[in-house]
């Protein structure tokens, strides 16, 4: 009789240590599957070489370093659109030939500095 409850007892403790480890491999799963989404998202944002298969995942500082380039291009990027678009406005504005009273209205709004600059050492000459 003894030797039935020691078995039957030994039988639930298994049943009961393997749920508690599937309940486990079921988290420790779902992690890992969160973490795989993120460098996938990681990998669309950032234009890199693929995850590496061994490891699973890149090192954090190569992401951190990958990410600041990015926005540094984007920076570039961006400035250099906006100087394009002035050089184009003060080029629109030289070409035409102004009236004096013309250059108080609208237009002293497009005039970038340099030619502010410009504009007031011709007159100190």
């Amino acid at each position: 009789m003894e030797r039935v409850a020691s078995v039957q007892k030994a039988y639930f403790l298994k049943i009961f240590i393997n749920s508690y480890l599937s309940r486990s491999q079921k988290i420790l799963d779902s992690c890992t599957e969160k973490k795989k989404l993120q460098l996938s998202k990681y990998d669309k944002k950032v234009k890199t070489t693929r995850v590496d298969e061994k490891m699973g995942r890149r090192s954090e500082e190569y992401l951190r370093h990958e990410r600041s380039r990015s926005r540094e291009i984007r920076k570039r990027r961006r400035s250099r659109s906006r100087e394009s678009k002035t050089r184009r406005q003060s080029r629109t504005y030289e070409a035409r030939p102004h009236h004096r009273s013309e250059s108080r209205g609208r237009h002293k709004r497009y005039r970038s500095r340099s030619q502010e600059a410009r504009r007031y050492r011709s007159s100190r000459r």
